[in-house]
């Protein structure tokens, strides 16, 4: 066990034992004696018990890592009122029961404007995913609740954390349509029931075109919102885009530039910039004798910049486009999409792009 004495050194602002043998409860009283805690490190050790609730009383915490351990019950609430909070990593316990009622402390980390990482993997969490999950912090850049029992809808809100880079979610017991919610309304002229999405911010546009009329989720939806996703990362533009109007959409957009040899145009400017930095050369004092031939690299660059969107660019679109045809039976199999992908970096080394400084 840690020596009892080492919880009551006030001064303390970094406590940190990690990935050892250690056992034992957290004192409960350790916010109370320790008020200038900054950060706290026990993960991957044996302890046990409950999350003291006191950790609220040091008011400057930013980091509690007490992953890989054996804690019990439920995650105290009060761990909202930690204003500086950006790390909490509780994954690999034994938290929660598997009721309903299991995440509800979801709801008092939406005061914790500064968080950036929530681990609560592999523990007993069960219940629906609260709709607060869409109000935690705009900062929050990784979210793991993978291998848990969490049920029901996936808030299609999640799409308001904009700067998430990792979304944990596997093994759960997750249902629905990835997101798409379907308004049934009934009208008096039609006895008939009508799916729309109409209203649905974060799914229009990326759900398959056979979801609307109430067919059930499979694989090749997934393949098209995939390929949307991959259309929109290379060109910036989002399927619901106001440009995409009166018929025209994403898929159609970049299909009609490939067709008029206009791809340059459409990619995102920051791809284009980045290579032609790379492809920039550095002079030096002892290369000026050189500058006579710019016109000739100027040209042999330009050849460069366009083997890239050729052999690289191009290729990523065109699974785009194969991955978000209209027809379920004519979109790509992604067993295809992984083997063109696993071409790409080849063809990429193909073209002489200084990669290295």
């Amino acid at each position: 066990m840690i020596p009892s004495s080492f919880y009551n050194i006030s001064s303390m602002n970094s406590f940190s034992f990690t990935a050892n043998k250690f056992k034992g409860n957290i004192p409960p009283a350790i916010g109370l004696n320790m008020p200038n805690l900054r950060e706290i490190y026990l993960g991957t050790n044996e302890f046990f018990g409950q999350i003291p609730s006191s950790f609220s009383n040091s008011s400057q915490l930013q980091i509690i890592e007490i992953g890989e351990n054996n804690f019990v019950g439920k995650v105290p609430t009060s761990l909202g009122s930690l204003r500086d909070l950006q790390l909490l990593r509780l994954s690999s316990n034994n938290l929660g029961s598997n009721s309903s009622n299991d995440l509800g402390f979801i709801t008092s980390l939406t005061n914790c404007s500064r968080l950036e990482r929530l681990g609560l993997a592999e523990n007993n969490f069960g219940g629906d995913l609260p709709i607060s999950v869409a109000n935690l912090s705009t900062q929050l850049t990784r979210l793991y609740i993978a291998y848990n029992q969490i049920s029901g809808m996936i808030p299609a809100s999640l799409a308001n954390l904009n700067n998430l880079m990792v979304l944990s979610m596997q093994d759960n017991l997750f249902r629905g349509d990835f997101g798409l919610a379907k308004l049934i309304s009934t009208t008096i002229e039609s006895s008939q029931t009508q799916s729309s999405t109409i209203g649905i911010k974060g799914t229009i546009g990326y759900a398959a075109p056979e979801y609307a009329s109430g067919v059930e989720p499979s694989r090749q939806g997934d393949v098209y919102s995939y390929g949307i996703l991959v259309l929109q990362m290379f060109t910036k533009r989002r399927p619901t885009d106001e440009m995409f109007k009166d018929g025209l959409n994403l898929h159609n957009f970049v299909k009609m530039a490939i067709s008029a040899g206009r791809v340059e145009q459409i990619v995102d400017p920051a791809l284009i910039t980045t290579v032609e930095a790379e492809l920039a050369p550095a002079v030096t004092e002892n290369e000026v004798k050189y500058m006579e031939s710019e016109a000739e690299e100027d040209n042999e660059n330009l050849s460069k910049m366009n083997a890239y969107v050729c052999k690289c660019i191009l290729p990523i679109l065109k699974i785009g486009l194969a991955c978000s045809e209209e027809l379920p039976k004519n979109r790509m199999c992604m067993e295809d999409v992984i083997r063109d992908l696993h071409r790409i970096p080849n063809a990429f080394n193909g073209v002489e792009i200084r990669c290295e400084g």
